[in-house]
This record gives C-alpha cells, structure tokens and sequence, in this order.
C-alpha cells in the first residue's frame, strides 16, 4: 500500500503536467520518479508512471537511465563503473526496466532483482 503523503506528491505531479515550469507535458512527473527513486521508493515510482497523463514514451526513454542513476547509484550505492560492466554484459535490461514499468510491483521487482546482478557482478 502506497502512503498517503507519496501519493499525493504523484497525484500533485500528475496535476502539474500542463505546467509552464517544464518543456513538456511529462516533466513533472519525470522530476517526481526520479524523486521517489533517490528515496528508494521503486513500486510508487511506477505508479507515477501508471498514472501519469504525459508523454509516457518520453517517459519510458528517459527511465532506464534514471533507474540506473537515481536508484541503483544514488539510493543504493552502487558503483557506477559496475553498473557500466552489468549493462555491457545484460542486453536487454533497458527494454526489460521499460516493459516492467507499466506493473508498479514488477517494476520493483525487475528492478531489485537487476540491482541484485549488479552487487554480484565483478570489477576487474
């Protein structure tokens, strides 16, 4: 269940999709996943994302690297130059954070277990 404090900052983003603060329609709901990311807050990312009235393929270009640098680096303190090895060796892992997104509890799934790759993967 999402806390209601989170849900109204998604629903606050939603609202402010046609505002003139952002170039386009899904920049407040971009800048409000990749709030929830850098606080670890994956499956209520991706009811932004669900919910959201913007451009969601703008949004779902935008995700993997957001994913990658608001969560897996930022929250979770993983190495970027590991992150680099695991994306070279996992082709596909975009495509798969992208499909996921459209399922908020997948989307935390795919991205923990992703993340959970990364940790085991070695550096030389």
């Amino acid at each position: 269940m999402i806390d209601m404090t989170i849900s109204q900052r998604i629903l606050a983003a939603v609202a402010d999709a046609s505002s003139p603060r952002f170039r386009n329609h899904y920049g407040s709901t971009l800048e409000e996943v990749q709030s929830l990311l850098s606080e670890g807050f994956v499956e209520e990312a991706g009811w932004a994302l669900v919910i959201s009235r913007g451009d969601r393929r703008g949004l779902a270009r935008a995700l993997p690297a957001i994913v990658s640098n608001r969560f897996w680096a930022g929250h979770m303190g993983l190495a970027h130059d590991r992150i680099a090895r695991w994306q070279d060796a996992a082709s596909g892992w975009a495509e798969t954070v992208r499909r996921s997104a459209v399922q908020p509890e997948r989307f935390a799934v795919v991205v923990y277990a992703q993340a959970a790759r990364i940790a085991s993967t070695t550096v030389c």
